[in-house]
């Protein structure tokens, strides 16, 4: 189907089909485009045109912005008036049943990327993606072209509003015979205008958006006079969105504090400004040359009943209709005040047996100290015990004489084989001495009495000798 050049102008259009009078907003050259050839172009590889494929072999998405849908165009965004251009073509045989123009939630928390993903839904399952900003029951015009007023739900919609400054749509297109339907197909898209609203010499109170070239956005007055836009980059929308999150949070921060302050001080405040008014109304009147003090003295009288009001009002919440909600909130600062003070009781309580404890540790620690100096004493006193009460053998030898024999050699060999230390060398006959050194101190055995019994041991055993030896010789 051929259309005829709609061409840039202040002359009204009228459209039978819509019975609206809409002013011509851009101009566009010839289009005639088959729905069958676009779709032989591959949409899955996007070799002629940016297409997605959507829920059916036939529907369509445009989401490159240099790759816009021929058979829609937004031709205008403007601010003050809050209306959109839009115009929309059939394609071959096709006509336009139904036309969306949404944003997405970002306020809700949707994503560039997953309002991306979702678009070749809207229309059929919108669910809380989307904000809508016009939704047009076409019925089976051939074209439509119109300024439309944002709405959602019948109600207004600011394209202020729409901060990301992107807008998505969706174009339902069927045959209708009669009142039916046949062979319904949508063709959806996506549209970025942020180059234009967000350049640094756009006004929106005295400036509009119009389509330009390949999907950008030029500024023009409102006339549609053509501005020059500076060479710039735009604000990324993530930055953007970043900045008002953290001035909304301030904001909210800094009433808060706010609110804290002029609450917690609502009596001193009062008592102020009434020490203030009443020193005015006493010294005002006596005060000469004002002459304003027809309009400030009422004033001052106007300000003192409001100060009134304002202490009754704040006194009285706590006995009118928040009675009851006072009560709890009492009762739970009285609870939790209970909690404090039985949790500052059981940490009393451990802090104490912490002291008990730590006294515990240290005289743990000193008895043990105590117990390995007493150790360390013992094992000394054993060690120099051992090295006094050694047993040491003296060897005293008798005078050679005639009469000890072969004997008194006998005496003199098994002494040579004692040795310095008292360790007995192959003698059967020697008897040992215990080492004294492990016994307790009060057990002691006389040294000297050992050494007296050895000498008469030894004494015997010469005598017996000499009397043996005497009787042989006698016989």
């Amino acid at each position: 189907m051929k259309k005829t050049p709609i061409l840039l102008s202040t002359a009204a259009l009228t459209i039978s089909s819509l019975g609206a009078v809409v002013p011509v907003v851009a101009a566009n050259t010839e289009r005639t485009v088959s729905i069958n050839n676009l779709l032989s172009d591959d949409p899955i590889s996007g070799n002629s045109v940016s297409l997605l494929s959507a829920d059916t072999s036939r529907d369509v998405i445009f989401l490159n912005p240099e790759d816009q849908n021929p058979f829609f165009h937004l031709l205008s965004i403007d601010y003050r008036n809050n209306q959109m251009g839009i115009q929309v073509y059939e394609q071959d045989d096709w006509v336009i049943k139904r036309v969306i123009v949404a944003y997405r939630d970002y306020e809700s928390g949707v994503t560039e990327d997953e309002a991306d993903q979702q678009l070749g839904r809207l229309g059929v399952e919108d669910g809380v993606t989307w904000k809508t900003v016009w939704d047009y029951d076409a019925n089976g015009v051939s074209d439509l072209y119109r300024y439309v007023t944002p709405k959602e739900d019948n109600k207004p919609v600011s394209l202020a509003e729409n901060l990301t400054d992107i807008v998505y749509y969706a174009i339902e297109y069927g045959h209708k015979t009669g009142a039916e339907w046949q062979d319904n197909w949508w063709t959806r898209g996506k549209i970025n205008y942020r180059d234009c609203t967000h350049s640094s010499i756009f006004d929106p109170e005295t400036m509009i958006c119009t389509e330009g070239d390949k999907g950008s956005y030029k500024v023009r007055m409102a006339d549609y006079t053509e501005v020059e836009m500076p060479t710039e980059e735009i604000i990324a929308w993530d930055e953007e969105w970043n900045a008002i999150l953290h001035k909304r949070y301030e904001d909210a921060r800094d009433e808060l504090i706010g609110l804290r302050k002029y609450l917690y001080n609502v009596v001193k405040i009062l008592d102020d400004t009434d020490f203030a008014l009443d020193n005015l109304s006493i010294t005002l009147p006596k005060t000469e040359g004002m002459e304003d003090y027809d309009e400030i003295m009422p004033e001052v009288t106007r300000l003192q009943e409001l100060s009134r009001a304002l202490r009754e009002y704040y006194a009285s919440l706590g006995s009118s209709g928040d009675k009851a909600e006072l009560e709890n909130l009492k009762q739970e600062r009285d609870e939790l005040k209970l909690e404090k003070e039985a949790l500052e009781s059981v940490k009393s309580q451990l802090d104490q047996e912490n002291a008990e404890l730590r006294q515990q540790i240290a005289l743990l620690e000193s008895a043990d100290d105590r117990d390995l100096v007493e150790s360390e004493v013992r094992q000394e006193k054993v060690e120099e015990l051992t090295a006094t009460t050694e047993t040491k053998f003296v060897v005293i030898e008798r005078e050679n004489n005639d009469d000890m024999g072969s004997k008194g050699s006998n005496s003199k060999d098994m002494a040579e084989n004692i040795d310095i230390d008292g360790d007995m060398n192959d003698v059967a006959d020697t008897m040992e001495v215990p080492n004294l050194g492990d016994l307790e101190e009060g057990v002691k055995l006389n040294l000297w009495w050992i050494l007296a019994a050895g000498v008469c041991l030894m004494a015997g055993i010469g005598l017996s000798l000499g009397c043996f030896k005497d009787s042989k010789s006698r016989k």
